[in-house]
């Protein structure tokens, strides 16, 4: 009977220990999506030409800089997928 519980105390632990496993790994996974790099504008990942994606503060496009198109408002560069978007930014501003 002893034994029984023994068992039952274990597999909670691993079980415990799993799930605390997943927790993080979720944390680092939502935490680099979240990071925002030095120019304001949100990194998501890489495109098929490898290059770093930036996001449109606007509608949440991700899209290429060099496709963009940029605004800088002091220090900071912005990125849009369009001048409409851009726009509006700048009417919100």
């Amino acid at each position: 009977m002893l034994t029984g519980w023994i068992v039952r105390l274990i597999v909670l632990v691993i079980i415990a220990l799993v799930a605390r496993l997943l927790v993080n790994g979720l944390r680092v996974a939502i935490t680099r999506l979240n990071q925002t790099t030095s120019s304001g504008s949100s990194v998501r990942g890489n495109s098929k030409s490898g290059v770093a994606l930036v996001k449109d503060p606007v509608c949440g496009v991700y899209l290429e800089p060099a496709r963009a198109v940029s605004m800088r408002l002091g220090s900071n560069v912005y990125y849009f997928c369009s001048d409409t978007c851009r726009k509006s930014y700048q009417s919100q501003a």
